[in-house]
């Protein structure tokens, strides 16, 4: 890392804080539609999708669960678009809406977007790669990982996160 210049391009970088951008709702919400309207979202935009966890616990007042999925897309052979998706509910009950049986509970969905550079390696295997991957990012290629990539990727989080939003919106 370069610590006098934060503006300098790394090989893996968040365009989302680190923490993710988060919604949370208290309420009803269909869970079965999000995770599916998410993963079609993710299959149609030429992600690879990979469900990493889904544990439940059964608790006092309620289920909790934890869904975590990663998805991973090459732009092209330099630059890889990684987004995580953390779907955590909080007591959870299932109530019934118009003859259909929905959740109720506290749900926070989390996504964070990273762009991955040289995701293959080519640039370490050379001598002097670190230097050269540096210079390359940060000087020939830095306008277009900016402007091209890491604004694509920006744009489709929030693209990601509207959907979630809209379908959790629902029922509020």
């Amino acid at each position: 890392e370069n610590f006098f210049n934060f503006d300098m391009i790394g090989k893996s970088d968040f365009v989302t804080p680190s923490t993710g951008i988060k919604i949370m709702v208290d309420g009803i919400f269909d869970l079965h539609k999000i995770y599916s309207e998410l993963r079609n979202w993710l299959e149609n935009h030429e992600y690879i999708f990979q469900e990493k966890e889904n544990t439940t616990k059964d608790k006092i007042l309620g289920k909790e669960f934890i869904i975590i999925f990663n998805s991973e897309r090459e732009i092209d052979d330099y630059v890889k678009f990684m987004i995580t998706t953390k779907i955590f509910g909080l007591d959870i009950n299932k109530v019934n809406v118009e003859n259909k049986t929905l959740e109720k509970g506290h749900l926070e969905i989390t996504f964070k977007a990273q762009r991955i550079l040289d995701y293959r390696n080519k640039w370490q295997a050379k001598p002097l790669g670190n230097v050269l991957f540096f210079i390359y990012n940060n000087y020939i290629m830095k306008r277009k990982i900016e402007q091209n990539y890491e604004l694509k990727l920006y744009n489709e989080i929030i693209e990601l996160h509207d959907l979630a939003k809209g379908i959790l919106d629902l029922y509020q």
